[in-house]
Order: C-alpha cells, then structure tokens, then sequence
C-alpha cells in the first residue's frame, strides 16, 4: 500500500503517489532555479505545469484516479532536465543545450488550433498552414479562389472560426506547431512571443508617431489653406468696407429713402445735429472706429494669408485697439449730447377761433411748393420733411374732437417740442408756423408746418382739436364727424388728404 497525495496543477486537481509528489516538487524547483535570472521565469514555469497538467491527465481514468511514481517519471523526462537549460535565455547560448534524452527528434502529431497571432481575420488559414506545414499564403489564395468560385468557402471559413479553437497559450502553440512540448521548446516559445510582442510594440509606437507626424502635417496644410482663404476673405470685406466708409465720410453720397427722396450726410448734420462740434465729433469718432477695425481687419487678413510674426504687429494691434476705443468714446459723449438735446418736452397751446354755425367745413389746402424747388426731400410712411437753407417744412398735421360745452364750434392747436430743458422745448415748440384760418362756416388748414433750420429736427408736432357741440356736424371731402362720447381723430397726409385714425 502506497500513500497518494492531492495536489493542484493549473487549478486541477490530480491524486499521486507520495514519492510523485516528492518528485514534481523537485523538478519544479530546479526549473525554477534554472531560469531565476530570466524575466519569463514564471510564464516559463506556468506552461510548464500547464503541460504536466495535460500529461498528468492522460494517466487518469475512470478505473485509474491516482499517477504513479513511474508515470510522473516518465511525464517530466518528456519535458526534459532543467539543469540543461540553466542561463540559456542569452542568445549567445543557445548552442550550448544538451538535449535530453526524452526529447523526441521527430514531431508529434500536431493539433488544430486557429493562429491569432498571424491572422488576417480570424487566424483560421494560418492555423491550417500551422497543421499541414505549408505556407500560409498557399492557403490564403486557395480560399480566396474558392470564393470567387462560388462563395461557398465563406460557411466553410465561419464553421472552422468557430469550431477551432484559438492557440492561447505557448503550450497550444507548440502543439499548433507539432513540436514536442518540453523545456526548450518552451522557453524558446515564450521567447519568441516576448520578441514578437517587442516588434509589434515598436511597429506600433512607429506606426503611431508616422501616422500623428502624417495627420499633424495634413492638419497644418488643410489649417494653412483656410488661413490663406480667411485672409483673402477678410482682405475682400475689409476692402469693400474701406470704400464704403471712404464715400460716407467724404464723398457727396445721397441716401434715398421711399423713390425720390434724398440727402446727404451733410444735410442730414444740419437737419438732425446739434452743432458743428456735435457733428465734427462724431465723424470723427465714426472715422476712428471704423478704420481702427477694417485696418485690424486687413492687418489680420495679411498675417494669415503670409504667416507674419512680428512684434510691430502686436504694437499695430494695440495702436488700433487704443483708437477704436477713442472713437467709442467720442461717438458716447457726442451722442449723449445729442440724446440730451431730446430729454425734455416743451408744449404751446394756442386758441385759433369760433364757429357758430351747426356745420364746420374742414378744407385742406394743398402744399405750394415752388419756393423749394431746390429743397431737400425726405418721406417715410405718410409724413414729409423738406428743408432749404432756412427752414424745415413738414407734413402730418393731427387733428383730434372733443365735446363743446355750448352750441359753438372751439377750435385751438397745440405745438410740441423737445429740448435740453423745459425753457429750449417751449421755445421750439412757440417756433412752428401754422396757421389755419376760419372764414364763416370754413375752417382751412395748410397741409404743412415748419419752423427754423436752427432749431433742428426735436419731433416737432402740431394737433389741431376741435370742439363738436352736441347735433351739430363737422364735414370734411370724405367724412363726417359727428359728436359722440369717442370721437376718433383724424390725420393729414403729405399729400393733403385726410384721412381717419
């Protein structure tokens, strides 16, 4: 009676003699004493127990549970003695090896396994090329003339993808391979892996830097060309732009608003504008803005189109910076002058007359024009403004009803204005020039008011209101206003007609 011990190889479990044991655990330890100075000492050490694994279980069966002395024997004796192997990992020793007298100098019989290192798809031809020992290129054109044949290889392929399995570890490769798996062998799989993976780590690297270097360069051509088309771009704008502000700021460009009606900048100036200073300022201010940012403009269009770096660059940058600022602020102050010149409200109320009469007749009378011949002209919606050297004419004469507290017909207008303050408004407002008169049962109403070039374009306004006695009528050519709790105002047009709010 023989004393077994349980054991575990590779996470197997194997019932031996006792003096197997004692055996295994020596041949372990001088294997591991043989490759103590190599790196691959534990994937060595690994495939082999994985192959004293495999070995083992062939003794076994279910009549036969335990591996005797002589089996264990025989199992390493094919592996071979790892004294052999001692310092053997430095190529220059290769040929000192003494081989063992177990190792087989024919080759087993090979098994098929699918060859993940050398696929191209799945590792199934170079597996086959591994079986039948030919070249794996052989195997690859005979695939790919089947498919052109006929495509039925491609089933073919798909079966022995799945049903071969994959060389994963050294020991299925060398079984891949049929050589006899001992400790040469071995160590020379595991050494071809760790070369193999050292090729393919630095074809990788290689790989990796030729292909960032390629897309760096790539990038910086494609990132070159749309600088070179920004730049043009922007060269284009910025030249259009310098034109156009050219024309403003010096030429006699006339802006023409609704067909006929036209100006200038300058006689917008004097229309719209405070002063001379006002107006000087915020040229001035427009000039410095806008050439600081078309000058940028081109600047940034030629360093991309040329690639320019310079420090007088960055200097020209903040130059142009310092003046667009400067023109903000001018234009600011200027136009806060100007916006102050609207803050407040001036109203003049003026009585025009009576009617006794029960029918007031409105006539319009149609603008004469003949002393404005020469007269700037500016219509928007309904309303007008013509202005000469002297005086600014306007149409839109409001006119609005109420309820008379007698049987007389009250008719008064109000003139409004704004100013800087509440004494310039008035004086505005007492400026405008209107005068309806009432003769009998008529009252006529001029189609425009004006008042002076001086005193500007302050939304000047004139609201005739009439007061309706209760029965009693106002006709115009197309209306009639009756007296009522809403009565609803009415509008006179550049062209004299009225017309109903």
């Amino acid at each position: 009676m023989k004393k077994t011990i349980s054991i575990h190889l590779m996470g197997v479990n194997f019932l031996v003699e006792e003096s197997a044991y004692e055996l295994l655990e020596n041949y372990l330890k001088r294997l591991k004493n043989s490759f103590q100075h190599s790196k691959d000492q534990q994937e060595i050490c690994d495939d082999v127990e994985s192959r004293i694994a495999e070995l083992a279980s062939e003794k076994i069966s279910d009549r036969k549970h335990v591996v005797t002395f002589d089996e264990m024997k025989a199992i390493l004796d094919t592996l071979g003695n790892p004294e052999d192997f001692e310092g053997s990992m430095d190529p220059e020793d290769e040929n000192n090896y003494e081989k063992s007298e177990f190792q087989s100098a024919s080759r087993k019989s090979r098994r098929l396994f699918r060859d993940g290192e050398n696929k191209s798809i799945a590792g199934v031809c170079s597996g086959l090329a591994a079986y039948f020992d030919i070249d794996v290129v052989y195997i690859r054109i005979a695939f790919v003339i089947f498919f052109l044949l006929g495509g039925f290889i491609v089933p073919v392929y798909l079966v022995l993808w799945i049903a071969v399995p994959q060389a994963k570890t050294n020991v299925e490769r060398l079984q891949m391979q049929g050589k006899p798996i001992n400790i040469e062998n071995l160590k020379e799989e595991v050494k071809d892996a760790a070369n193999n993976f050292k090729k393919s780590a630095k074809n990788f690297e290689k790989e990796i830097k030729n292909t960032t270097s390629r897309t760096r360069e790539r990038m910086r051509d494609v990132g070159g060309l749309f600088s070179k088309i920004g730049g043009i771009i922007l060269l284009t704008i910025a030249g259009f732009g310098l034109i156009t502000v050219l024309a403003i700021s010096f030429g006699d460009i006339h802006t023409q608003f609704n067909g006929d009606s036209t100006f200038t900048i300058n006689e917008f100036s004097n229309f719209f504008l405070i002063d001379k200073v006002n107006s000087f300022y915020l040229w001035l201010g427009f000039i410095l803005f806008s050439f600081s940012i078309l000058i940028s403009i081109i600047l940034t269009g030629t360093v991309l189109i040329f690639n320019l770096k310079s420090r007088w660059i960055k200097r020209s940058f903040s130059a142009l910076s310092l003046l667009a600022i400067i023109g903000i602020g001018l234009g600011i102050y200027q136009g806060v002058r100007l916006a102050n010149d609207f803050r407040v409200q001036g109203k003049t109320i003026q009585n025009v007359g009576m009617v006794s009469d029960t029918i007031l007749f409105l006539n319009v009378l149609k603008d004469n024009q003949s002393n404005w011949n020469e007269a700037t002209i500016l219509n928007w919606d309904d309303s007008q403004i013509i202005l000469n050297d002297k005086n600014i004419r306007a149409s839109g004469i409001e006119v609005e009803y109420g309820i008379s507290p007698d049987t007389n017909f009250y008719i008064s207008q109000t003139f409004t204005a704004r100013g800087k303050s509440g004494r310039s408004a008035d004086l505005k407002a007492s400026n405008i020039d209107f005068e309806p008169q009432i003769i009998g049962n008529k009252i006529q109403i001029p189609s425009y008011f004006q008042y002076p070039l001086k005193d500007k374009f302050r939304n000047q306004t004139v609201v005739l209101k009439i007061m309706i006695p209760y029965g009693k009528i106002v006709i115009t050519d197309n209306t009639v206003i009756q007296s009522k709790d809403k009565l609803q105002a009415g509008w006179i047009d550049s062209e004299g007609n009225y017309e109903t709010n």
